[in-house]
């Protein structure tokens, strides 16, 4: 992992990216894949074996180990103590712990996890590939998606970063959509970011959205794949958060 995991609950990290690699071989093992998935209730292993292909069920299955290995790491309770709910869109939700929140994603190669500590806060995390852009033949079929500013933009954009700036601006639409918990039934076009420009590493920046001052973190983490983050902007907790790369190894030990 990038940084040490150690004593997380009592760092006071206020904001922690998790992000493990679901590209396993070791999942490839049927015995691996099993005892992974003891770790979980029986709804959990049902709704990841309803999962048509094996690397779905696999990354399904990571995020599920994620999800409460963070959490667990988070706070300090083993994670047989935690109590999960869902939103009405599928948000998850820990329950019956105070100033706690956190989001999901599903990446190309990664399942992440933002962990925020503070109360009556939301959150919202999402990652994008450049994998997702189907080339700038097919651009047109994404102009209900992003407001005229920013299709005017990709439009404009060098064909050599083009790719680029649709998966960034897609994070952020994405993310900001987890935040209210809403997902893709979100109307994304009147959601405008205006005009944005490339970074190397990471970078933020604010946005008013309906009414609400919003703060956006966004880190490449591997070529061609990003991780957004935003919460609402206050001045106290609009920083950078803590990354951290996890093995399934590092997972399942905090599980033992």
């Amino acid at each position: 992992m990038q940084k040490s995991m150690s004593n997380l609950s009592t760092s006071g990290n206020q904001q922690i990216i998790l992000l493990l690699n679901s590209w396993h071989d070791i999942l490839q093992d049927v015995f691996v894949f099993e005892e992974s998935m003891r770790h979980l209730s029986l709804e959990q292993q049902a709704r990841i074996l309803k999962k048509k292909s094996h690397p779905d069920r696999c990354k399904a299955l990571c995020n599920q180990l994620l999800q409460i290995t963070g959490i667990s790491m988070a706070t300090g309770l083993p994670h047989t103590q935690l109590n999960f709910q869902y939103g009405v869109c599928g948000k998850p939700l820990v329950i019956d712990i105070d100033a706690l929140t956190f989001s999901m994603s599903d990446g190309e190669h990664y399942v992440a996890q933002y962990i925020f500590k503070a109360k009556g806060y939301e959150v919202g995390i999402d990652l994008a590939s450049t994998s997702d852009y189907c080339g700038d033949q097919d651009l047109n079929h994404f102009v209900e998606i992003f407001s005229l500013q920013e299709f005017k933009n990709l439009v404009q954009c060098p064909s050599s970063k083009k790719a680029l700036l649709f998966t960034y601006i897609w994070s952020l639409k994405e993310c900001y959509s987890k935040f209210t918990g809403l997902g893709l039934n979100s109307k994304l076009h009147n959601i405008n970011f205006g005009k944005l420009d490339l970074f190397d590493t990471e970078t933020t920046l604010k946005r008013r959205i309906d009414q609400k001052e919003m703060f956006f973190y966004s880190c490449w983490i591997a070529p061609g794949e990003v991780v957004t983050v935003c919460h609402e902007s206050n001045p106290l907790l609009d920083q950078n958060p803590h990354v951290y790369y996890l093995t399934l190894q590092d997972v399942l030990s905090e599980l033992q």
